[in-house]
């Protein structure tokens, strides 16, 4: 059978996958988020008998969470020099 010219060459998905830094840096601030976000529906599941001293340690951690993303956006923004 003659080879499709596709299939000419090197196989491409061998290849190791690189990222650009602005995708790099949104992995890295949905990773944080998503972890907030987990917080929340955690803490949004157990709303029916929560102890509500431990309420407040839970949305601080959230919180903190989402600052996270926040800078870890901050950053990279600035570092590539997209200030608009």
């Amino acid at each position: 059978m003659p080879k499709l010219k596709r299939e000419s060459g090197s196989r491409k998905s061998d290849k190791p996958q690189y990222y650009e830094p602005r995708v790099e840096c949104a992995l890295f601030a949905l990773r944080d988020a998503l972890t907030g976000c987990q917080t929340i529906v955690r803490y949004m599941a157990e709303q029916e008998g929560v102890d509500w001293r431990d309420v407040g340690p839970m949305l601080d951690a959230a919180d903190s969470d989402f600052a996270k993303a926040r800078a870890w956006l901050r950053k990279r923004r600035q570092e590539s020099g997209a200030d608009a």
